[in-house]
């Protein structure tokens, strides 16, 4: 079911054994929120070229608020 979700993870990674844990377990983290959520799981690829670069840029105060938000509640 990650590597569904996950692509990082169906191609496999080539990181640090280190970076490697912290990865594994924070696809874990998201994938038990997405479900906690009832997030759909995605039926088909998604190719880097189809996702509009405008989604790159939209990161904003707010959005760091919120995940400063998220970070603090539930990991310290």
């Amino acid at each position: 079911m990650l590597k569904r979700r996950f692509a990082c993870l169906h191609l496999g990674l080539r990181t640090a054994l280190a970076n490697t844990l912290v990865i594994i377990v924070a696809t874990s983290v998201l994938h038990n929120f997405a479900l906690v959520h009832r997030e759909q799981d995605f039926d088909e690829d998604i190719e880097d070229e189809d996702v509009p670069f405008d989604i790159v840029a939209a990161a904003d105060a707010s959005g760091n608020a919120k995940r400063q938000l998220i970070i603090s509640r539930y990991f310290t």
